[in-house]
Formats: structure tokens, sequence, C-alpha cells
């Protein structure tokens, strides 16, 4: 059994470890409620990180230079 965040406990069932499974919340109003997780090797955590920082970097970077790209055309 482990915590969450608020202190709440809570317990895998099935599955479990790096291939996911479900965890079953005893948190106050949640009767009974299953979420599925699926977890990540460790050694994957940097990998994941950068490919979501070059695609957010590339997004932000694509929507400045059509936003710089639409401003000139409108004010030209």
């Amino acid at each position: 059994m482990d915590g969450t965040a608020n202190g709440h406990q809570f317990s895998t069932a099935g599955g479990g470890g790096f291939l996911g499974g479900h965890v079953q919340a005893a948190a106050p109003g949640i009767s009974r409620a299953i979420f599925h997780v699926v977890y990540q090797p460790q050694s994957h955590f940097w990998p994941l990180q950068l490919t979501e920082t070059g695609l957010f970097a590339g997004l932000a970077a694509t929507l400045i230079l059509f936003a710089a790209w639409w401003t000139k055309e409108r004010t030209a």
C-alpha cells in the first residue's frame, strides 16, 4: 500500500510494475473507483522528457513564425 499526495491509501491490483495495472482508490467520496495507470521504466524518463520538450518547442516556434508572418501580411 502506498499513499497519494493527500495521504489517502491506494493499492495496485493485477499487472502492476512497469507494465501497468489498475489502482483502486480509497479516497473519501470515491467508492471503488479504478484508474488505469501505465508505468515507464526509469531509463525512459529523459528520452521522453527531451522528446516532449522538442515537440513543444517546435510547435511554439512554428506558431511564433506564423504569427509574425500573419502580422506582416496584415499590415503590408
